[in-house]
């Protein structure tokens, strides 16, 4: 398959993954946010810093590809995905802020020459794989938790955020 082909298509998908967790994320009403365990809110920050994380592998000229968290969230480093206490909540708008700067991450990874990357190993020794495969990995990740908070805004008389089959950064 012609390279940028694959490109196109991991674009259309991830972009896809992100509309709706992010609809998801918007859907969420205060008394959900913070409902469970763990918490609406962890789930949705686990993954979103899941993905900043992992894709900054990617190198780049442009600076603003780096992994680096907004300052509102900048408190929640080097804590566990369940150790967070009840006055850590991370709050939606800083959330939904941090999704859109993700985006446009992503966006620069794959306006630059992305597929000379692919068979590069991810770096992660925990993850024996190529950049190739973490993106299709993140994008696994995401539909995970994705489908999780999905459940619990079900379960609360909330809208679920529905399917989307093809988007672009």
């Amino acid at each position: 398959m012609d390279p940028q082909n694959l490109v196109t298509a991991l674009d259309t998908q991830l972009a896809s993954s992100l509309d709706m967790l992010t609809k998801a994320v918007e859907n969420a009403n205060e008394h959900v946010w913070t409902d469970g365990v763990p918490p609406f809110w962890q789930h949705a920050f686990h993954i979103t810093n899941s993905m900043d994380f992992y894709l900054s592998t990617f190198e780049f000229d442009d600076p603003n590809t780096e992994y680096s968290l907004p300052d509102g969230l900048k408190k929640h480093v080097g804590k566990g995905f369940f150790d967070k206490k009840p006055e850590e909540i991370v709050p939606k708008s800083e959330l939904l802020e941090f999704l859109k700067i993700i985006r446009e991450k992503f966006r620069l990874y794959f306006e630059n020459d992305i597929a000379s990357q692919f068979e590069e190993p991810c770096n992660f020794t925990w993850l024996s794989f190529s950049k190739f495969e973490l993106i299709i990995y993140n994008i696994r990740h995401i539909m995970e938790h994705t489908a999780i908070l999905n459940q619990r805004l079900k379960a609360n008389g909330l809208e679920p955020a529905k399917w989307v089959g093809k988007s672009r950064l």
